[in-house]
């Protein structure tokens, strides 16, 4: 169902796509794929409410899918993991900037 969901997903056939990821949900319910496919098509919808309600339950599921939630939802849904993701970036820009001086570019 995933699968399916992601191809109907890229041709664009949201509806069709949005039915296959709850049916993977239904399927395994441990799995963040059908999560994660749900709340970006909800997303790309619009409705900001149910893609929170569905990244919530992936990252419940799977607390490593930290990394493909959007900004926007994260920081509602777990403020420390928002604020540790900031904190990695800043460094990592900051390491770049240092590398990019060292290298006299």
């Amino acid at each position: 169902w995933v699968n399916r969901a992601d191809v109907r997903r890229m041709l664009g056939e949201r509806d069709g796509a949005l039915a296959d990821a709850l049916k993977a949900i239904e399927v395994d319910a441990k799995s963040p794929y059908g999560y994660l496919i749900a709340a970006e098509i909800y997303d790309e919808m619009g409705n900001g409410d149910a893609a929170e309600d569905y990244y919530k339950k992936l990252y419940a599921v799977e607390p490593k899918a930290v990394a493909r939630i959007p900004d926007s939802y994260l920081e509602k849904i777990d403020a420390r993991a928002y604020k540790e993701r900031k904190k990695a970036e800043k460094k990592a820009r900051e390491a770049e900037e240092e590398q990019k001086k060292e290298s006299g570019m």
